[in-house]
């Protein structure tokens, strides 16, 4: 849960209307990203698991927007 929050709380402090790669490479209006890159990929959620996979369509543009990274790691918070 702190990645997730940690993550979406950072994208929003960042969202500049510019790139960035300050904090990793990051589009400009990242949050607008976010947003657009869930609903592109699922127009209505039709089971809980969907808003699930929209979170992680979401964090995938703080976590790895470039598409470079095979496996986004996040640990098991210890």
């Amino acid at each position: 849960m702190d990645t997730i929050s940690g993550s979406l709380g950072t994208m929003q402090m960042v969202d500049y209307p510019y790139a960035t790669n300050f904090l990793g490479a990051l589009p400009a209006n990242p949050v607008h990203t976010a947003c657009g890159w869930a609903q592109g990929n699922y127009t209505a959620p039709k089971e809980d698991l969907d808003y699930v996979r929209m979170l992680q369509i979401m964090l995938n543009v703080f976590q790895n927007s470039t598409g470079t990274t095979n496996c986004t790691d996040i640990g098991d918070g210890s």
